[in-house]
């Protein structure tokens, strides 16, 4: 996808109208998802090329209900962050989940994939206890583990807010109380360092991988994501 919009960025990013529903997107949303389908289909010698893909772009029914289905399943969406990618900011990636719905509740997940532009591959699999990342070509490894912080003052939190929506939902939150009881406190301290909160916006599934994978012990890392008002679950870890 990189290589597509160096290459030709006014056809990439194009704007078009996908389906019968009239979804916008880019050319490269289209390009990107296409480009999945093949890849998955020729994985492992055809080994997956039967598994439907239901796919963020060309999904024609929004009310989809799958939980009647017998068999594997793939969700992707391929770009996901297109304003980010038109933007030519980083925190975009292309995320995959495999799951069968005939399966018992706990157990319907086989797989799940990040991809991040930097050529990272974060993922985790039914058959393997854990979560991995693959660094290009290299052999994938464990990630590294979550930060050490263990509370909110000093943390460094990200939140899905680019919708606004999404950003206006903090103000009306018991956390952005919070937040204004963490002002008052740093105020009336006379040490600078007791209130060290950091908080960002364009949390996402990016943002949500590195939780876990915190590969500077002594640098700051992201110990939390959340969304007031989306489908993201509030995610504290450690603290």
């Amino acid at each position: 996808m990189s290589s597509a919009i160096r290459d030709d960025p006014e056809n990439a990013l194009e704007r078009v109208v996908v389906g019968d529903r009239s979804k916008p997107a880019l050319r490269i949303d289209v390009y990107a998802e296409q480009f999945f389908r093949q890849a998955f289909a020729r994985y492992k010698r055809r080994r997956f090329a039967k598994v439907r893909i239901w796919g963020e772009e060309s999904l024609e029914n929004t009310e989809l209900d799958l939980s009647s289905e017998g068999d594997a399943i793939v969700i992707v969406d391929a770009v996901d962050g297109t304003d980010l990618l038109e933007r030519d900011l980083g925190n975009w990636c292309s995320a995959a989940v495999l799951f069968d719905p005939s399966r018992v509740a706990g157990n319907k997940i086989l797989g799940a994939f990040v991809a991040l532009p930097s050529d990272e591959v974060y993922f985790a699999v039914a058959d393997k206890e854990g979560v991995f990342v693959k660094h290009g070509a290299a052999k994938p490894i464990s990630v590294r583990g979550p930060s050490a912080i263990r509370n909110l003052e000093m943390a460094s939190i990200y939140f899905y807010g680019q919708k606004v929506g999404s950003f206006c939902s903090v103000p009306r939150s018991n956390l952005y109380r919070f937040f204004e009881r963490l002002e008052k406190q740093s105020k009336e301290s006379k040490r600078k360092d007791v209130v060290g909160i950091r908080i960002y916006n364009l949390g996402g599934n990016p943002l949500m991988v590195r939780l876990v994978d915190h590969r500077v012990p002594l640098a700051r890392g992201i110990d939390a994501v959340f969304d007031l008002r989306g489908l993201m679950t509030l995610s504290l870890v450690h603290i």
